[in-house]
């Protein structure tokens, strides 16, 4: 903690990861290096230069009602969060989160994600602007999945944590919602840091979006019979789904949804493409489709399952 202190130069090292640091007074500069920190403002301070550098992943700063920050640079993505004044910012790197916009703001050329800004709107039960740490709190004490969902939804924590809910925001369906939270309950083997929060929720929600998406197309075949032109075009769902999931950074494969692998569903998929390529008779594909969409599913697995099955009934023949 600094408190009444002017003109000071302060630098966070890295020794300082996951730390919750306090800032009250005048500063000449503020440099951050630890990654999964929380800093929080408070009183009437001001900080001339604050520099997040691109090793302080994970970093939340909440900038309380009565701080000015003249000029705050960016070079990793880091949730800002609170009232505060920034003058000056200067985004060089993906991934930032503004609840109050800065008055100025300039964004390197290689910023392929244009900073978000969206004030926090409490929720009921939810609260305010909520700091990173009371936000981990909610999540890693979740005991289930409604627990566990009720938590990643409050719009404080959202922005405290730094999530990124693009692919979220696109689920429609509710179950598929609970289901993420059951993954990011499956796959918490330790406490979650601002890191590794932000990483799974970003790569189980894509992951689920996806085969959200390409299973309502599944869906929309259902009780149709496809003619010999579309025979290939209506299994393009699970090459679909099979390059997206492929496409996730190696090591978030190893993560599981509904206690499936994301690896193993990748092979499950290869493998069911591989089997339909099999398929020489265009009347044989027809019959296989026709009775593969007489039922609906209510996931990915429960449709492979089934593909399996009339497979296998296709190799008897």
């Amino acid at each position: 903690m600094a408190t009444d202190v002017n003109g000071l130069e302060v630098v966070i090292s890295e020794n300082a990861k996951g730390q919750a640091i306090v800032l009250e007074g005048s500063f000449a500069t503020i440099t951050v290096n630890a990654p999964d920190i929380d800093i929080q403002t408070q009183g009437t301070t001001t900080i001339a230069n604050m520099n997040i550098s691109a090793a302080a992943t994970g970093c939340a700063v909440n900038l309380a009602a009565g701080t000015k920050v003249e000029k705050m640079v960016l070079d990793s993505g880091a949730a800002i969060l609170g009232t505060g004044t920034i003058d000056n910012a200067e985004v060089n790197s993906n991934g930032v989160k503004f609840e109050t916009a800065p008055t100025k703001q300039e964004d390197d050329p290689s910023v392929t994600e244009p900073p978000v800004v969206t004030p926090v709107t409490p929720t009921p039960g939810g609260g305010g602007t909520s700091g990173p740490k009371a936000a981990l709190k909610d999540v890693n004490d979740a005991p289930d999945a409604i627990a566990m969902k009720v938590a990643l939804e409050k719009s404080a924590n959202i922005y405290a944590l730094g999530l990124d809910t693009e692919y979220y925001n696109q689920i429609v369906n509710t179950d598929r919602k609970l289901a993420v939270a059951q993954d990011m309950l499956d796959n918490k083997a330790v406490d979650y840091t601002l890191n590794t929060v932000q990483n799974y929720f970003e790569n189980l929600t894509h992951a689920r979006f996806v085969i959200e998406t390409q299973m309502n197309i599944a869906d929309s075949y259902f009780g149709k019979t496809p003619t010999i032109d579309e025979i290939d075009t209506n299994v393009e769902f699970i090459q679909t789904i099979r390059d997206q999931l492929f496409a996730l950074p190696t090591e978030y494969k190893v993560l599981t949804l509904s206690d499936n692998k994301i690896s193993d569903l990748i092979t499950s998929l290869d493998f069911a493409k591989l089997q339909y390529a099999k398929i020489t008779i265009a009347q044989d594909k027809v019959d296989l489709l026709t009775n593969l969409f007489k039922q609906h599913y209510s996931s990915l697995g429960q449709l492979l399952t089934k593909f399996e099955a009339l497979y296998s009934d296709y190799l008897k023949k």
